[in-house]
């Protein structure tokens, strides 16, 4: 039996007399992943197995399928007579032969369906990148914007990426600035980049601004004063 690949069934299946048969069905997928791919090598018992075939006994069938004998019985009677399989039988074992098994699993080789590749941006961009700055982080937050725009189905000219390094360096005074405007364009995502908003720059990123940072001094003085007149009310 092939341990390896997949077989090819047609949607047709679904108006297969035996489809809601759920005894029949599951014998006759059973067989099918079970038969040789190949003409076998080696005899067995004196007999060696043909492409599409494979040996069987109801018992090891019962067992392995969870059904009754009788109801394995049935079910190859059911598979014969719509010429799904044939039987040949001996006094030692039978063996199933699936009918059409060239429509189940082609004969070509089998290889794996390939994973589609990476998106990955020209090397040109990449170089132009490590040429405006060295800070890594910054040229990964770069490469992914790149990649998010490549995603939607907007990749960026050389051009593109020129006027964009240039408009970053007139959003962002710093690097870690320049970081947050890409990781913004990212997370919504936009295909452009936006100046950072005025609570950002002056409150997560400046230190102690005048506006924000007062603010925060004066709503802790207040919170102590208060603090202070419960404990002398108490």
């Amino acid at each position: 039996m092939k341990k390896e690949g997949w077989l090819t069934i047609d949607r047709k299946i679904l108006n297969w007399e035996f489809y809601k048969d759920n005894v029949v069905k599951s014998v006759f997928l059973h067989f099918l992943i079970h038969a040789v791919y190949e003409d076998a090598e080696k005899h067995w018992n004196g007999y060696k197995l043909k492409r599409g075939q494979l040996f069987i006994g109801r018992k090891q069938l019962s067992t392995d399928l969870g059904f009754t004998e009788n109801q394995i019985r049935r079910a190859i009677k059911h598979l014969k007579s719509t010429n799904s399989i044939t039987v040949k039988t001996t006094n030692r074992f039978s063996v199933v032969t699936i009918c059409k098994y060239s429509t189940y699993q082609r004969k070509e080789k089998q290889e794996a369906p390939a994973e589609p590749p990476a998106i990955v941006p020209a090397k040109h961009h990449i170089e132009t990148i490590k040429q405006y700055n060295n800070n890594i982080s910054l040229q990964e937050s770069l490469v992914d914007f790149l990649i998010m725009r490549i995603e939607k189905k907007s990749p960026m000219t050389d051009i593109a990426l020129k006027r964009l390094l240039t408009r970053l360096d007139k959003l962002g005074n710093s690097e870690d600035e320049k970081i947050e405007i890409l990781s913004n364009s990212l997370i919504k995502p936009w295909t452009n980049i936006y100046p950072l908003k005025k609570e950002y720059k002056n409150g997560s990123m400046g230190k102690n601004s005048d506006q924000y940072g007062g603010e925060r001094k004066e709503e802790s003085r207040k919170a102590r004063l208060a603090r202070g007149a419960a404990g002398n009310n108490g």
